[in-house]
């Protein structure tokens, strides 16, 4: 719940300012503080509240740091950062269970949730000195190009519109070669781009009116302030990429097994706290090449990829019931690590090219 509801909010806000560092700040510091809830609970429904406050901090790290990275990467190279994002979440995904097991063994309940909360604060203080991606510094100079361009082509089409006015002609549309060269400045930008429907229709409309130098002159200006505002948009959407708002959180591995798995390893092995934690990681292992997986993704193609990791995945879900040993555990566990990590990884660049 906390997680589905601040997704969208935190997304929406840091894409609306033009701002990742503090909503990230603030889901750091929001973190440790429903970690610290945990270690507080005293009954069922304080646990819901730091759940919930915890999935509510996920949405702001993770969907704004993925938001980040898509920034600064061009989608090309996306999947292998992506991929790296995903491997430093897998090595605190390894890590996690087996620290949390020995904290809680030998050192009580709130001891794992102490230490996370520390963990959030570092990540908070690492958080402030991460450089803001430069998004509006490359969208004004966009912004100046075009300007400059629409100048440029504003007197090219003045000249000619004079020339025409002091002739007297007035005609439907161009026949000359000047008049030729006028309605290809004022429709491209100098660089072979095809001409736009309104623009076309604008200089038209100019070219017909040519004996009024006047007219002729209100006529392009309002054309070509329109085409300049409709290019800045289309530069500035090529700068910024949609940010994968909607990205699922990359700790999917533990939304499969963290309810079930230590449950039924205790009832079947009567597995403690360490062994489940060391048998976790199995699944957690294979992630570690998601950078690779990445790699490949970038160049044999999002979908294919991603569709391999749904078969592994599926066949290792149903191999999780067949074990009756912690050894068997392993190979299952790896197939579903591997298959998580490749239905994601995949996903994550696809959606910013989106």
């Amino acid at each position: 719940i906390g997680l589905l509801a601040s997704t969208p909010f935190f997304a929406i806000l840091s894409d609306k300012y033009q701002n990742r560092r503090i909503p990230m700040m603030v889901g750091m510091l929001g973190l440790a503080v429903a970690t610290i809830g945990f270690s507080l609970a005293s009954n069922y429904w304080v646990l819901i509240i730091a759940r919930i406050g915890q999935g509510s901090a996920g949405g702001a790290s993770w969907t704004i740091g993925l938001g980040m990275l898509a920034d600064v990467y061009p989608p090309d190279n996306l999947g292998v950062v992506m991929g790296a994002c995903m491997m430093a979440n897998a090595i605190g995904f390894m890590m996690g269970p087996m620290v949390g097991a020995y904290f809680y063994e030998y050192h009580g309940y709130a001891a794992p949730f102490i230490f996370c909360a520390a963990l959030a604060i570092i990540d908070f203080l690492c958080i402030v000195f991460i450089a803001e991606p430069e998004k509006k510094k490359r969208t004004s100079s966009g912004s100046d190009n075009g300007s400059r361009s629409s100048s440029s082509n504003s007197s090219n089409v003045s000249e000619h519109s004079s020339d025409a006015g002091e002739h007297g002609t007035r005609r439907s549309g161009p026949s000359t070669d000047q008049e030729v060269d006028a309605l290809t400045i004022a429709s491209t930008d100098g660089a072979g781009e095809v001409p736009t429907t309104q623009t076309m229709v604008a200089v038209e409309r100019t070219l017909a009116v040519m004996s009024d130098p006047v007219k002729t002159q209100g006529i392009l200006e309002d054309a070509l302030h329109h085409e300049q505002h409709v290019k800045e948009r289309q530069e500035q959407d090529h700068l910024l990429p949609q940010r994968p708002n909607g990205a699922p959180s990359a700790t999917h591995e533990g939304y499969g097994l963290e309810p079930i798995f230590p449950l039924y390893l205790q009832d079947l092995l009567n597995a403690t706290p360490t062994q489940t934690g060391l048998v976790l990681t199995a699944a957690i292992f294979p992630t570690l090449f998601a950078s690779g997986i990445g790699y490949v993704a970038d160049r044999t193609g999002h979908f294919y990829v991603s569709l391999v990791g749904m078969v592994l995945f599926a066949i290792a879900t149903f191999a999780l019931a067949l074990p009756r040993s912690f050894l068997g555990f392993i190979i299952p566990l790896a197939i579903f690590g591997l298959g998580s990590s490749t239905i994601l990884t995949p996903l994550l660049p696809a959606m910013a090219e989106v």
